[in-house]
């Protein structure tokens, strides 16, 4: 049996965790970098399917930090009620902040991720292959089948072309965090 806050090897015990995490709105810490094992995202549950976690991401300071996507066999660890996470929970609603509620549709929570930052025109961040890496950063621009059209964009918000991923690829989305929204800042400016 995985508890909280201890390592976690079974993704059936882990996504039931997260599952429980996402029905009583707790705000919890995962764990998916092997390299860097002191590194985690915290926040809310949004969605989740057999192969991927959707969380609502709050920064260390209790702010509004987008929307990462994650491979669920990918997380090592998951933790709640820690007085780290409580702080940064308590932060969160002093600061009056809120994400943009997301809703479960019928596609796999990848599409479902990409059609959201679609509609509300987010820049995304895509890692591909596990690679550890933002391999493509952009504005979705169309999402057919198992193929993603990404306006690629540079960090000034300049279009450096369209880019054309599988779907199958993609192992982790950051969306709207504050990596990717002065992009999108930059891009808004120029309109």
């Amino acid at each position: 049996m995985c508890n909280l806050g201890k390592k976690c090897t079974d993704e059936g015990v882990i996504k039931k965790k997260l599952a429980l995490a996402q029905q009583t709105g707790t705000l919890i810490g995962i764990y998916n970098d092997k390299e860097n094992t002191r590194a985690f995202f915290a926040g809310f549950i949004c969605a989740m399917d057999n192969e991927f976690v959707l969380l609502a991401h709050v920064q260390s300071g209790g702010l509004y930090d987008g929307f990462i996507l994650l491979e669920l066999s990918s997380i090592y660890r998951i933790e709640k009620n820690t007085l780290y996470l409580q702080k940064i929970e308590r932060l969160y609603a002093f600061n009056n902040q809120h994400h943009l509620t997301f809703i479960q549709k019928t596609l796999p929570t990848v599409q479902e991720t990409l059609s959201f930052a679609k509609e509300n025109s987010f820049v995304v961040s895509i890692q591909l292959l596990r690679s550890g890496y933002d391999d493509v950063i952009g504005i979705v621009k169309e999402l057919e089948g198992e193929h993603l059209t990404i306006n690629e964009l540079d960090e000034y918000g300049k279009s450096l072309g369209e880019v054309i991923v599988d779907i199958r690829t993609i192992t982790q989305i950051a969306c709207d965090t504050e990596d990717e929204h002065p992009i999108g800042q930059l891009i808004n400016l120029e309109k």
